[in-house]
């Protein structure tokens, strides 16, 4: 059963790091495509990890592990460049989940491998954090993407500040029109008993 819907981000971040992710690593395994799609809950609601099909024995010299494996959106920038790379590409990759999750949106869907590619590596391009989003949330994002928390903190209030500001607008749009809707009904009401009052009048006075 797919997940992404159906889970917490604390219990997410407890158990998938804790268990699932700590134990590969512990054995040296590097995944190297997580992603949502292959993040599975049994019927005790553990995590499971699917798909090894790209996974490997971690190298002992960086060099032979294999450059751009895994899924567009989810690879780490040393991934897509084709450098030396390590366990860390998974703790990337699940920073991107955990955005995932949160925001209910596919990573870069605009984009083209090409232009993936260039703006992760060469312009440092990462999903954008909304600013309601919880600091402890938006701290262990950060650092699955490399970050730090001085970065953090100085582009947290200029990153993506429209997204909240939208869904508040979105919000008050609802609260306006639910007013509205209201008001119509209770003048609707008015109006009725008012016209109820004046056919029981004439109906008095002419009948």
């Amino acid at each position: 059963m797919l997940f992404r819907r159906l889970i917490s981000l604390r219990w997410l971040k407890r158990y998938l790091i804790q268990n699932s992710l700590s134990y590969l690593h512990s054995e040296k395994i590097v995944h190297r495509d997580v992603k949502t799609e292959n993040l599975l809950l049994d019927t005790q609601k553990n995590v499971k990890i699917a798909d090894f099909g790209v996974a490997r024995v971690e190298a002992w010299n960086p060099c032979d592990m294999t450059g751009e494996t895994g899924t567009l959106g989810y690879m780490a920038p040393e991934v897509l460049n084709g450098k030396h790379y390590n366990r860390k590409c998974d703790v990337y990759s699940f920073g991107i989940c955990l955005w995932e999750i949160y925001c209910c949106d596919m990573p870069y869907p605009d984009l083209s491998f090409v232009e993936i590619s260039s703006a992760v590596v060469q312009e440092k391009l990462r999903p954008a954090i909304p600013r309601c989003c919880l600091s402890s949330l938006v701290n262990i994002m950060r650092k699955c993407w490399g970050e730090s928390e001085q970065s953090t903190r100085n582009e947290r209030g200029s990153e993506n500040a429209g997204s909240c500001e939208y869904k508040q607008r979105g919000i008050d749009d609802t609260r306006r029109s639910f007013t509205k809707l209201l008001l119509s009904c209770f003048l609707w009401l008015i109006n009725m008993w008012v016209l109820g009052v004046f056919v029981c009048c004439f109906h008095t006075f002419f009948f």
